[in-house]
């Protein structure tokens, strides 16, 4: 991992793209690259990042925050403390009694599902969870990939 933390300078024109002139900024940021090798097959990783904290104390944070519950090619997901439960599915798949007809990104929660597609694709989504049917309506144009939610 290479890490970096400094000022950085930029233009969020370019980046943005609905400026007309130039958009110049300097921040302090903080630059986490993973190298991921090459050549790599079927390889998998995974990280948390923990601000605030130091190396000592990383081992009972680790434990005692989040359990992988899948990282695999088609399904990351983990389990908070709380019970939270938050997804990636690269294609519809289940997890436990929660089902998804399309990829996308969820938070299931005890009272409230969060979904979205950063793929822009898709305008329904149509989930399951513990034998009931949701039907989550996705936002098009510039919503597009914004996040939706339903209460259970």
């Amino acid at each position: 991992m290479k890490l970096f933390t400094g000022l950085r300078k930029g233009d969020w024109e370019p980046i943005w793209g609905g400026y007309k002139e130039p958009q110049p900024d300097e921040k302090d940021i903080f630059q986490l690259t993973i190298e991921h090798g090459t050549g790599v097959q079927n390889g998998t990783y995974e990280y948390a990042i923990y601000p605030d904290t130091t190396a000592e104390k990383m081992p009972e944070m680790i434990q005692s925050s989040y359990q992988v519950l899948e990282n695999s090619r088609t399904l990351q997901a983990v389990k908070l403390k709380d019970g939270t439960v938050m997804a990636v599915f690269h294609k519809p798949g289940r997890l436990g009694d929660f089902t998804t007809d399309s990829p996308g990104v969820f938070i299931i929660g005890k009272k409230q599902i969060y979904a979205a597609d950063p793929a822009q694709k898709k305008r329904i989504f149509n989930v399951t969870l513990k034998n009931k049917s949701y039907k989550l309506a996705l936002p098009g144009g510039q919503f597009a990939g914004s996040t939706v939610s339903t209460a259970l």
